[in-house]
């Protein structure tokens, strides 16, 4: 009878080697789909993120902030230093050159030192032949005064009152002025203009302790009394 025991021992031998290949290609195929899943789940925390700086950055460039107040409504915010400057700037009475001729009599008759007076200031004697103050302006028998306010409420053109956006170094300013007439002049009435100014407001339901981003702001407009004028009322 041959002897099989070399038969046995190879195909043993055999049979432990391909146990052994399944193994090896069980752990590599594991391995494999273990790294693959670590892949996807780095790409998707990684999209996350980058979507969670995008977001960040755009909503930090559209916060109420004076650099996006300039960027998105240049020329209505300015600090103090600057409306200082603007203010000093802002009234500039050139002489005009110009004529015409008027069919009717005009004239203006201002007594020396007449009263000026209005419903909210005390009367006082002022000389009309010069003007008294920097910004005191004389205009037949109008006193008037120009200067800036920052209101923080306005009622707008439709009878609503809107908050104006306002920083601590970013406001909004708007010339306005007071007008007097002069007791005991005759000839002309004064007259103070209602002029239409926009304004950057918070929108309905926002205010300035709520509102953090730009969409929270909306131009609007109102009325400022500007110009005091002598209008004459007779030939």
């Amino acid at each position: 009878m041959a002897d099989t025991g070399p038969v046995r021992e190879r195909m043993h031998f055999e049979e432990k080697a391909n146990r052994n290949n399944q193994c090896t290609g069980s752990c590599t195929q594991g391995i494999n789909k273990l790294l693959l899943v670590l892949v996807v789940c780095l790409a998707v925390v990684t999209l996350i993120v980058i979507a969670i700086l995008i977001w960040r950055e755009n909503k930090d460039d559209r916060r109420i902030s004076r650099n996006n107040l300039n960027k998105f409504y240049p020329g209505y915010f300015r600090t103090k230093a600057e409306q200082l400057e603007f203010a000093n700037k802002s009234v500039i009475y050139v002489p005009v050159k110009e004529t015409f001729t008027s069919p009717l009599s005009c004239g203006l008759e201002c007594l020396p030192n007449v009263i000026i007076y209005n419903s909210t200031t005390t009367p006082g004697p002022v000389n009309r032949g010069r003007r008294s103050a920097p910004d005191i302006t004389y205009n037949g028998c109008c006193q008037s005064n120009t200067f800036f306010i920052s209101p923080v409420f306005k009622i707008n053109l439709f009878g609503v009152s809107r908050e104006f956006v306002s920083l601590q170094n970013a406001r909004q300013f708007f010339q306005t002025g007071s007008c007097q007439f002069a007791i005991g002049c005759t000839g002309c009435t004064c007259m103070m203009s209602q002029e239409i100014d926009t304004a950057v407001v918070y929108k309905p339901g926002e205010n300035g302790d709520t509102a953090d981003d730009i969409d929270d702001t909306e131009i609007d407009t109102f009325y400022f009394e500007k110009c005091c004028k002598c209008i004459n009322v007779g030939t």
